[in-house]
């Protein structure tokens, strides 16, 4: 019989860790143990061992993502079991509920964005380390597309939204395209940025007006002291 393996919850803080390494891979013979996959927290990192024998039979996240606890991560079972059933990332698990995690409201009206535009008080998931990462960067989370478990959003979102132009301050996230250029801490674009007139490069009249000093000649007149 397929067995799932889920994320272990280190502590009742914890929402999430972070896959740092995968120690069996798909077809791999597992027996109790054995390491299974390395993960992380904010604090530390731990090894998850095996409890069952078989075979590692899918992963259902790679290295790099940041997977909510007791969220199933892999299953270990006999060549040819049926494992989809275990499978949080399926359409078919609309029943299932969504895992715990602080959220965020989207604006009053939707925002066109790079990104993603969202509806009037739609609930948007976010990870710790993603929110903690987006208050950093001066990221709304609003604008940015989720591709966690259920649509969560993830730290590695957050990054890439940065990575594409989207470093703002988080008044001018909305409306911030990628490709412009910041004047703010950071590199980030502000209010100001938006709204700012391009500016005038000097001309060549500019540069005449600036020449050399005039020509010499008889600029003062000889006074005899008395």
């Amino acid at each position: 019989m397929a067995t799932p393996v889920i994320m272990p919850r280190q502590g009742q803080s914890v929402e999430s860790c972070i896959i740092s390494n995968w120690a069996k891979k798909v077809g791999d013979k597992v027996v109790p143990g054995d390491t299974l996959f390395t993960y992380e927290t904010d604090k530390a990192t731990f090894d998850e061992e095996a409890k069952v024998e078989g075979t590692m039979l899918v992963h259902f996240f790679e290295e790099g993502d940041d997977v909510p606890c007791l969220t199933n991560v892999c299953v270990i079972g006999t060549p040819g079991d049926s494992f989809e059933e275990f499978n949080p990332n399926a359409t078919e698990a609309a029943d299932v509920p969504a895992p715990v995690s602080e959220t965020v409201t989207a604006p009053a009206a939707p925002v066109q964005t790079a990104a993603v535009t969202r509806k009037e008080g739609e609930r948007i998931s976010v990870s710790p380390r993603a929110k903690n990462l987006a208050a950093r960067a001066g990221v709304n989370p609003a604008f940015v597309q989720g591709s966690g478990p259920y649509g969560r959003i993830i730290e590695k979102d957050i990054k890439d939204f940065i990575a594409n132009g989207a470093g703002t301050t988080f008044a001018a996230s909305a409306q911030a395209q990628p490709g412009m250029t910041g004047t703010g801490l950071g590199g980030k674009i502000t209010l100001n940025d938006l709204t700012a007139a391009p500016i005038v490069q000097n001309t060549a009249q500019q540069t005449k007006e600036t020449a050399a000093p005039a020509e010499s000649g008889a600029d003062y007149e000889d006074v005899k002291l008395p």
